[in-house]
């Protein structure tokens, strides 16, 4: 799985990365280090498209 950082684009709150990530975070399958391990992210862009829950944001934080 490529990384914005290695692609140069940006995630975006639709995105399949974005719904990947949300569902093991929302029913407790994956910790949040196994997910941006997985998708080669730091925490904080993580919790920019997802809440502490798992619920993706309407619109990602700055």
């Amino acid at each position: 799985m490529t990384n914005s950082a290695e692609t140069g684009t940006a995630l975006r709150s639709g995105d399949a990365q974005v719904r990947w990530a949300a569902e093991p975070l929302r029913a407790g399958q994956l910790s949040v280090a196994e997910i941006c391990a997985t998708m080669g992210i730091g925490r904080t862009t993580l919790y920019r498209y997802l809440t502490p829950e798992g619920e993706i944001r309407k619109e990602p934080l700055p």
